[in-house]
């Protein structure tokens, strides 16, 4: 697979900058097999060759949208665990900065976590690389402050792929959510999401309860 260009003044630069938009929106609403490269030139406003100078190929195209999701994602990692606060106000941090992410970015979320070809195998080692990274970091910065018997039984094949599908169920499925419960995509719901998708991650059904008590006391 051929490297995609990195930068591009002027004119290519923003026509790269609209492919890339254009790929982005298209495989997030019909899906990457559905989606073709005429397709693509057309919802950019370029044509096929421009596609093919710029990224090589339509692998090549997704390849770009799932890593530059992933290096954002990462750096947002890095900002909530690389610190030395204490686990459960790091993990809230994480949660909130994700929500966020996932929140102005819910296209690209859905391309870079759920778009996964089968003929394509190069996308799935990017895939698994990324999230791998992502993993070490989280163990390295998060787990670190536990002593080794309880690393050891923090199962994070589960806990991991848990905490992320309840944050992305939330956004891809938000306008639904919103229609059955009655919500109002606000300020105020994306500020109360995180919190509350942490205290059932950490404490179960009974953080809510807890949580509920707390605010009672409050004066």
């Amino acid at each position: 697979m051929n490297p995609p260009k990195t930068s591009y003044p002027g004119t290519a630069g923003q026509a790269r900058k609209r492919i890339l938009e254009a790929a982005t929106k298209l495989f997030a609403r019909r899906g990457y097999g559905s989606t073709g490269v005429r397709e693509i030139a057309a919802e950019a406003g370029a044509n096929v060759a421009a596609i093919s100078y710029h990224f090589g190929s339509k692998p090549a195209l997704l390849e770009e949208i799932i890593t530059g999701f992933f290096e954002d994602y990462s750096r947002l990692v890095h900002f909530a665990v690389d610190t030395g606060d204490p686990i459960e106000q790091r993990l809230r941090q994480f949660v909130r900065s994700v929500v966020k992410l996932f929140q102005e970015n819910p296209e690209r979320m859905r391309v870079a976590l759920l778009e996964l070809p089968y003929d394509q195998p190069e996308i799935t080692s990017v895939k698994i690389e990324r999230v791998r990274a992502l993993v070490d970091l989280f163990r390295s910065k998060m787990l670190s402050q536990l002593p080794v018997d309880q690393v050891q039984a923090v199962p994070l094949h589960v806990l991991g792929p848990s905490l992320l599908g309840m944050i992305t169920f939330h956004i891809l499925n938000r306008d639904l959510l919103a229609a059955i419960f009655g919500l109002e995509l606000d300020e105020r719901y994306y500020a109360e999401l995180p919190e509350s998708l942490t205290d059932l991650f950490l404490h179960g059904a009974h953080g809510f309860l807890e949580r509920a008590h707390q605010s009672e006391q409050e004066p």
